[in-house]
C-alpha cells in the first residue's frame, strides 16, 4: 500500500509539470512500485538462448529507433517508415528520453545482459505505439502502458494505468 502511495504522489505531478520534467516524473511513478513483477517477466525470457542472443544483437533496437534518418529510409508501408513517421511527427528526442531514464534508477546496474533488457523494454513503448496506432493523446499512452503491464511489464505500468 505504501507503495501505491508513493506512486500515486509523483503521478499527482505528471501534469503540473513542464514538458521537460514529465517523463522523469512518469518514471519515479514506475520505480515508486518495484520491480519484482518485471524482474521474474524478464528473468523468464533471459532463461532462452535465442532470446538472449536477440537482446544482445547489434544494432539493438535503441540504435535502430535513434537511426531516424535510415528509418526515413525504409519502403513506405513497412514498420520502419511507420516508426520514422512517429517518431518525427512528434517531436520525439531519443536522447533526452535515454537521459531522463537513466536518471531514475530504473536501469539494472552493471550486468550488461541487463542492462540491454532494460533498454529493450524501454524501447518497446514506442514500438508499441506504432505496432497497434496508439497516438500520443491521453488514451493512447494509457492504451500503451497497458499493453506493456499486460505484457508483463513493471507494476509502475499497471499504477499509471490505474490512477491514469
Amino acid at each position: 500500500m505504501i507503495r501505491l502511495v508513493e506512486a500515486i504522489r509523483h503521478f499527482r505531478k505528471i501534469r503540473g509539470a513542464k514538458d521537460k520534467d514529465r517523463l522523469g516524473h512518469v518514471f519515479d511513478t514506475m520505480a515508486a512500485m518495484g520491480s519484482k513483477r518485471y524482474d521474474e517477466t524478464r528473468d523468464k525470457y533471459l532463461a532462452d538462448p535465442q532470446y538472449v542472443e536477440l537482446v544482445r544483437s547489434s544494432p539493438s533496437l535503441s540504435d535502430q529507433i535513434a537511426d531516424l534518418d535510415s528509418l526515413q529510409q525504409m519502403d513506405e508501408g513497412s514498420f520502419g517508415r511507420a516508426m520514422y513517421e512517429y517518431l518525427s511527427s512528434s517531436g520525439f528526442n531519443h536522447d533526452k528520453f535515454q537521459a531522463a531514464y537513466q536518471t531514475t534508477g530504473l536501469q539494472s546496474g552493471e550486468d550488461e545482459l541487463l542492462r540491454a533488457y532494460d533498454c529493450r523494454e524501454r524501447d518497446l513503448h514506442d514500438v508499441i505505439h506504432v505496432l497497434f496506432g496508439y497516438g500520443r493523446t491521453r488514451f493512447g499512452e494509457i492504451a500503451t502502458i497497458s499493453t506493456h503491464y499486460w505484457q508483463g511489464g513493471a507494476s509502475g505500468y499497471g499504477a499509471i494505468t490505474f490512477i491514469g
